[in-house]
């Protein structure tokens, strides 16, 4: 990480200093309460994203055993179809 750059973390990287973490402990404020929601918030989107660009790349590497008109009709979204029609 750079000197100007934050990342997200768990409570594991709480005592970083460039890593933002959720407050622990009991008694929390309510503004404490609505910082770590938001951060779970996106944290969650982020580990969402990571899962979904590794299971992409799996499905990238793996050989196609099947006609490509098949695939095409089976193509489980639009970003799917328009990589396969070459436009994305």
């Amino acid at each position: 990480i750079k000197p100007w750059e934050y990342g997200l973390g768990d409570k594991g990287y709480v005592g970083c200093p460039q890593i933002i973490t959720e407050w622990k402990g009991d008694g929390l404020t309510r503004r404490q309460i609505e910082f770590n929601l938001m951060l779970q918030h996106y944290r969650g989107r982020v580990e969402h994203l990571i899962s979904e660009m590794v299971q992409s790349r799996r499905a990238l590497n793996t050989r196609w055993h099947g006609s490509f008109l098949a695939h095409r009709a089976c193509a489980p979204s639009a970003r799917c179809s328009r990589w396969a029609r070459g436009s994305g």
